[in-house]
């Protein structure tokens, strides 16, 4: 009993000590409470948004709170501020405007206006005046040779052609001869002229109403008819001339070859050349190295001007042995077959027996199934080639042609005086 009683004297202490020490503990449970209470008392009363608000009043109301996700500094993401997020853009939203691009003075590429595929007469509907030698055309634009000069034309209107453009090809020097023009070919932005007496020169004409000589070369020559591959110019001539015009600025002789006969006029077709040498009859010469042309095939024919239009070559053909005066020739059509560029054959034959000068280039343009032939002073002669074998006249108009362009409805003739501008009447 005294051990009991002893023990429970030596225990009373203590138990004033833990009694102390729950009151101490009770009394700073209720501190926090209040310390906490007068946190939320004040944190209403400011203007902290509302969802802080809830997680604060959420917190207070647990009676014994305890560490949680809830309660880190980490905000949620319904507590990030909506209005300061930005997103980012679509492709769509930020598609970047699309450059517009400058304009082209003269677009690089044309459609050619449909050619007709018969034709019953001609209409004259406009002239341009002026020694025309030559004429090619693309767009609403004519290019003339007029003596020395590459003259431009705007034919929007084909009644009231209208001159915009001159440029003067380089002077030959003292004397009475000048470098006239023979024959064009357009390409991009240039014209590419054969010249009398000059060879070969190339004029810009980007800007149609203001064409310029961009280069010349001074082999000289006397007919000097054209054909352009790549960057080459093909010049007619006894040799023919291989010309690298890859800088306009700059042509200059890259090759020559010789065949026999006369040469007078040339045509490519892929990377053949079709060379009309009169007497020496019709040349087929392999381009695939420009700068080594070698024979490929021939026919023997008295070939005086040509037109290519695959798989058959219209060649203007003398008629033999007739020569009227010493000065002219007879002159009819003949169609030759190369589908077989080494074994040309001829297949159709119209006589026409028209008088030219002898020696001269004979011009012809194809378009369709028809063939139109400058026939000097019998005029512009149609001819219909829809059966090669078989190739029949079906129009002709009295004025003088010494060259000729078609392009759709109109055919546009020069004369050496004036270039002629007809509308072509079909059935």
């Amino acid at each position: 009993m005294r051990r009991a009683i002893r023990f429970w004297g030596e225990l009373k202490p203590i138990g004033r000590l833990l009694l102390g020490c729950s009151g101490l503990i009770a009394l700073l449970s209720w501190a926090t409470a209040g310390l906490m209470l007068l946190a939320l008392h004040r944190c209403l009363r400011s203007e902290v948004i509302p969802e802080a608000t809830a997680i604060i009043a959420q917190f207070v109301a647990s009676p014994t709170p305890s560490p949680s996700p809830s309660a880190t500094p980490t905000p949620s993401p319904t507590a990030t501020a909506t209005p300061t997020f930005t997103p980012t853009p679509s492709p769509t939203a930020t598609a970047t405007p699309t450059p517009t691009p400058s304009p082209s003075p003269t677009p690089t590429f044309t459609l050619t206006p449909t050619p007709l595929t018969s034709v019953t007469g001609v209409e004259p509907v406009g002239q341009v005046e002026g020694n025309v030698q030559a004429v090619a055309a693309r767009g609403d634009y004519l290019y003339l040779g007029v003596g020395p000069s590459l003259v431009v034309v705007d034919i929007s209107d084909p009644a009231t052609p209208q001159t915009i453009g001159q440029v003067d090809l380089p002077s030959l020097g003292e004397g009475p001869l000048t470098p006239d023009v023979q024959e064009i070919i357009l390409s991009d932005g240039y014209a590419y002229v054969g010249a009398w007496g000059l060879g070969l020169c190339v004029v810009e004409v980007s800007e149609p109403s203001a064409p310029r000589v961009a280069g010349c070369t001074d082999f000289g020559g006397i007919q000097n008819e054209l054909a352009l591959s790549d960057s080459y110019a093909y010049v007619t001539g006894k040799p023919l001339r291989v010309v690298d015009v890859a800088d306009p600025t700059t042509p200059y002789e890259a090759a020559q070859f010789r065949l026999e006969g006369e040469i007078t006029d040339i045509a490519i077709a892929d990377s053949y050349a079709y060379v009309a040498a009169g007497g020496g009859g019709m040349w087929v010469v392999d381009l695939s190295n420009p700068t080594a042309p070698r024979e490929v095939g021939h026919l023997n024919l008295y070939a005086a001007g040509l037109f290519i239009a695959a798989p058959y070559a219209y060649v203007v053909e003398r008629d033999l042995p007739t020569v009227i005066a010493n000065r002219y020739y007879l002159y009819s059509l003949a169609v030759v077959d190369i589908t077989d560029p080494t074994r040309p054959r001829k297949v159709g034959y119209l006589k026409m027996g028209y008088q030219a000068p002898a020696g001269w280039t004979q011009r012809l343009f194809v378009a369709g199934p028809l063939a139109y032939l400058a026939a000097w002073e019998e005029g512009l002669r149609i001819v219909d080639v829809s059966n090669p074998s078989r190739p029949r006249e079906v129009a002709h108009h009295p004025a003088r042609a010494v060259d000729i362009w078609v392009s759709g409805a109109y055919a546009y003739v020069a004369t050496g005086e004036a270039l002629l501008i007809l509308r072509l009447q079909a059935d």
